[in-house]
Protein backbone atom coordinates (compact mmCIF):
# COMPACT_ATOMS: atom_id res chain seq x y z
CA UNK A 1 0.00 0.00 0.00
CA UNK A 2 1.11 3.67 -0.57
CA UNK A 3 0.14 6.63 1.45
CA UNK A 4 -0.93 9.81 -0.49
CA UNK A 5 -0.28 12.82 1.63
CA UNK A 6 -1.78 15.14 -0.67
CA UNK A 7 -4.88 12.69 -0.74
CA UNK A 8 -4.57 12.20 2.99
CA UNK A 9 -5.45 8.22 1.85
CA UNK A 10 -3.62 4.37 1.80
CA UNK A 11 -4.27 3.10 -1.99
CA UNK A 12 -3.31 -0.25 -2.87
CA UNK A 13 -0.77 -0.58 -6.37
CA UNK A 14 -1.56 -3.37 -8.54
CA UNK A 15 1.46 -3.80 -10.69
CA UNK A 16 3.76 -4.80 -7.71
CA UNK A 17 5.99 -7.64 -9.10
CA UNK A 18 4.62 -11.10 -8.70
CA UNK A 19 6.58 -13.70 -6.47
CA UNK A 20 8.56 -10.88 -4.96
CA UNK A 21 9.17 -9.84 -1.58
CA UNK A 22 10.86 -7.07 0.16
CA UNK A 23 13.46 -9.00 2.33
CA UNK A 24 13.10 -6.29 5.53
CA UNK A 25 9.99 -4.57 5.73
CA UNK A 26 11.14 -2.82 9.22
CA UNK A 27 13.94 -0.94 6.95
CA UNK A 28 12.95 2.08 5.51
CA UNK A 29 13.74 2.31 1.35
CA UNK A 30 16.70 3.81 0.18
CA UNK A 31 16.07 7.38 -2.00
CA UNK A 32 18.31 7.34 -5.03
CA UNK A 33 17.21 9.56 -8.33
CA UNK A 34 13.73 10.08 -7.74
CA UNK A 35 13.14 6.24 -6.52
CA UNK A 36 12.75 3.89 -3.34
CA UNK A 37 14.30 1.09 -3.21
CA UNK A 38 14.40 -2.10 -0.96
CA UNK A 39 16.25 -5.77 -1.05
CA UNK A 40 13.96 -8.13 -2.23
CA UNK A 41 13.37 -11.86 -2.79
CA UNK A 42 11.57 -14.27 -4.82
CA UNK A 43 9.49 -16.75 -3.31
CA UNK A 44 10.80 -19.53 -4.76
CA UNK A 45 14.35 -19.12 -4.24
CA UNK A 46 15.35 -22.40 -5.19
CA UNK A 47 16.07 -21.63 -9.14
CA UNK A 48 19.76 -21.38 -10.07
CA UNK A 49 18.59 -17.69 -11.26
CA UNK A 50 17.38 -16.78 -8.45
CA UNK A 51 19.98 -17.89 -6.27
CA UNK A 52 22.85 -16.42 -7.29
CA UNK A 53 21.24 -13.05 -8.28
CA UNK A 54 19.89 -10.36 -6.03
CA UNK A 55 16.74 -8.74 -6.33
CA UNK A 56 15.78 -5.10 -5.91
CA UNK A 57 12.22 -3.14 -5.69
CA UNK A 58 12.39 -0.30 -7.17
CA UNK A 59 9.51 2.44 -7.07
CA UNK A 60 9.81 5.42 -9.35
CA UNK A 61 7.54 8.06 -7.56
CA UNK A 62 7.21 10.84 -9.98
CA UNK A 63 5.71 7.90 -12.67
CA UNK A 64 4.21 6.35 -9.99
CA UNK A 65 5.81 2.55 -11.05
CA UNK A 66 7.51 -0.39 -9.47
CA UNK A 67 10.47 -2.17 -11.00
CA UNK A 68 12.45 -4.81 -10.68
CA UNK A 69 15.94 -4.94 -11.27
CA UNK A 70 18.87 -7.37 -10.49
CA UNK A 71 21.23 -6.40 -8.11
CA UNK A 72 25.29 -8.08 -8.61
CA UNK A 73 25.96 -11.70 -8.92
CA UNK A 74 26.96 -12.07 -5.04
CA UNK A 75 28.35 -15.52 -4.35
CA UNK A 76 27.05 -18.52 -5.84
CA UNK A 77 25.59 -19.93 -3.10
CA UNK A 78 25.09 -19.25 0.44
CA UNK A 79 24.41 -15.29 -0.03
CA UNK A 80 21.97 -14.67 2.72
CA UNK A 81 21.27 -10.86 3.42
CA UNK A 82 21.47 -8.08 1.50
CA UNK A 83 21.60 -4.35 2.45
CA UNK A 84 20.76 -1.67 0.17
CA UNK A 85 22.30 1.67 0.70
CA UNK A 86 23.39 4.98 -1.08
CA UNK A 87 26.55 5.74 -1.37
CA UNK A 88 27.69 9.52 -3.11
CA UNK A 89 24.26 9.27 -4.75
CA UNK A 90 24.61 5.30 -6.47
CA UNK A 91 22.50 2.81 -4.99
CA UNK A 92 25.29 0.12 -2.74
CA UNK A 93 24.32 -3.36 -2.12
CA UNK A 94 26.41 -5.39 0.41
CA UNK A 95 25.98 -9.04 0.04
CA UNK A 96 26.86 -10.85 3.01
CA UNK A 97 28.27 -14.68 2.19
CA UNK A 98 28.20 -17.47 4.84
CA UNK A 99 31.85 -18.91 5.82
CA UNK A 100 33.41 -16.53 3.53
CA UNK A 101 33.12 -12.65 3.32
CA UNK A 102 30.66 -9.34 2.82
CA UNK A 103 31.05 -7.73 -1.03
CA UNK A 104 30.02 -4.05 -1.10
CA UNK A 105 28.40 -3.18 -4.31
CA UNK A 106 27.79 0.21 -6.28
CA UNK A 107 25.53 0.77 -9.71
CA UNK A 108 27.57 3.31 -10.90
CA UNK A 109 24.38 3.95 -13.54
CA UNK A 110 21.39 3.45 -11.22
CA UNK A 111 18.56 1.48 -13.32
CA UNK A 112 21.39 -0.06 -15.65
CA UNK A 113 22.06 -3.60 -14.19
CA UNK A 114 25.17 -4.06 -16.10
CA UNK A 115 26.56 -1.47 -13.89
CA UNK A 116 27.48 -2.85 -10.79
CA UNK A 117 30.84 -2.89 -9.68
CA UNK A 118 32.54 -4.62 -6.64
CA UNK A 119 34.47 -1.60 -4.04
CA UNK A 120 35.10 -3.71 -1.65
CA UNK A 121 35.40 -7.09 -0.13
CA UNK A 122 35.56 -7.03 3.87
CA UNK A 123 36.45 -10.49 5.91
CA UNK A 124 36.06 -11.82 9.20
CA UNK A 125 32.79 -9.73 10.31
CA UNK A 126 30.78 -11.06 12.83
CA UNK A 127 27.75 -8.35 12.24
CA UNK A 128 25.75 -7.15 9.75
CA UNK A 129 27.04 -3.94 8.45
CA UNK A 130 25.60 -1.09 6.10
CA UNK A 131 28.30 1.41 4.28
CA UNK A 132 27.45 4.87 5.47
CA UNK A 133 30.44 6.86 3.86
CA UNK A 134 33.31 6.15 1.07
CA UNK A 135 36.26 8.37 -0.01
CA UNK A 136 37.80 8.56 -2.86
CA UNK A 137 40.82 6.14 -2.00
CA UNK A 138 38.14 3.77 -0.82
CA UNK A 139 38.15 4.81 3.26
CA UNK A 140 34.89 3.66 4.28
CA UNK A 141 32.67 4.19 7.02
CA UNK A 142 30.53 1.47 8.43
CA UNK A 143 27.78 1.23 10.89
CA UNK A 144 27.33 -1.65 12.84
CA UNK A 145 24.46 -2.23 15.01
CA UNK A 146 26.34 -1.29 18.00
CA UNK A 147 27.61 1.83 16.18
CA UNK A 148 29.79 3.41 13.59
CA UNK A 149 33.69 2.18 12.65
Amino acid sequence: KIYSTRQKLWRTKSCFPSGVFVADKSRSGIYINGTLNWAATHSSSSSSSTSSLSTIISYDMSRDVFKELLGPVCCKRGCFTLTLGDLRGSLSMVCYCKGANADVWVMKEFGEEESWSKILSISGLTEFVRPVWISNDLVVLLEFRSGLA
